[in-house]
């Protein structure tokens, strides 16, 4: 909102007759209402979601054919 007030001058038409645009502190609420209403969707879609596609892509399609890192010999019961 800040930055917006410095090129307020530079935008084309009538800044002057959005009430939102007038005050900085007014348009900053309104950004951070915007930010808090849609922000969480965003971040899904663009962060979580792709995480955990990738984190179960590597869990259930990785074969480790090292035998250290794939446990190859070990008994599942873990007496010796």
């Amino acid at each position: 909102a800040l930055y917006f007030d410095l090129v307020s001058d530079r935008v084309e038409g009538d800044v002057s007759s959005y009430a939102l645009y007038r005050n900085v502190v007014v348009h900053w609420i309104v950004i951070q209402l915007s930010v808090c209403m849609c922000g969480w969707a965003s971040s899904l879609i663009y962060g979580a979601a792709p995480l955990w596609i990738a984190v179960s892509r590597i869990i259930c399609e990785a074969r480790f054919t090292h035998v250290v890192a794939g446990m190859v010999g070990r008994s599942l019961n873990f007496e010796h």
